[in-house]
This record gives C-alpha cells, structure tokens and sequence, in this order.
C-alpha cells in the first residue's frame, strides 16, 4: 500500500481515540453534574480528524480501485461497508457538534446524547471492518 493507505492508518487513529476519550470524559462529567465547556473543543477536534480520516479513506479506496484490490467482491463489499458507516458516523458526530455550538450547552440534551451513542457503536464497529481489512479475519 502506498501513501494513501499509510496517511489512512496513521490518521484514522486520532479521531477514534479522540471521540471515544470525549464521550467517556462528557458520560463522567455530565453524572458529576460539572460539565466541561472545553469538551467542544475536544469534540472539534474529534470531527475535523474524522473528516480527514473518511477522505483519506476515500483515496484509499481510489488507489485500491486502480490495483485491482477491489476486483475480490467479498473485499469490496466490507470495503463499502466500511466506508458508508464511517461517513455515517461522521455525520452524526458532526450533528451532534452543530448542535452543542448552536445551542451553547455545556450540558448535554438526550438527542446528543442519542446521537452520540449511534455515533459510537457505528465507530466501533467500522474500526473492526478497517481492522478486519487490513488484519484480515
């Protein structure tokens, strides 16, 4: 794989880890009942790098089209899997940030908290397809 697929893989990882340490720290803080207005910087951060890791997946995909890799239909059927809940998710975290700037609540509502949680099972289960393509099964 080149520079495609590396930038994917080493970018891919700071949205996660980002997004997943956002939610958990908001669970925390929202149950101490002292939420954090610096949790939307954090969260900014989160959706700017998965929007960075879905285009670089996004070239990804391009150069694999070009090699032939895709030609394997059970590969191109994970890869489209992967890519659509990636982008999906990344919709939703994004969703979920509009609403947190717009409405200036440090607080969360139960629709970012819905959102989020969607947002999360739809991550986690798309970095095992990534995994599963790069690892195998």
């Amino acid at each position: 794989m080149l520079w495609p697929g590396y930038a994917h893989i080493v970018v891919v990882h700071v949205p996660l880890g980002v997004l997943v340490t956002a939610i958990g720290m908001e669970a925390y803080t929202s149950l101490r009942r002292r939420p954090l207005p610096e949790m939307t910087w954090l969260f900014s951060v989160g959706v700017a790098g998965a929007w960075l890791a879905c285009l670089t997946g996004l070239a990804t995909r391009a150069w694999q089209a070009r090699q032939g890799i895709l030609d394997d239909l059970a590969v191109r059927q994970m890869t489209n899997w992967h890519l659509g809940l990636s982008v999906m998710a990344t919709v939703i975290f994004s969703m979920a940030l509009w609403l947190r700037v717009r409405h200036r609540s440090a607080i969360m509502s139960r629709w970012m908290w819905g959102m989020e949680a969607v947002g999360i099972v739809l991550l986690l289960v798309t970095a095992h397809l990534g995994g599963v393509l790069v690892h195998g099964a």
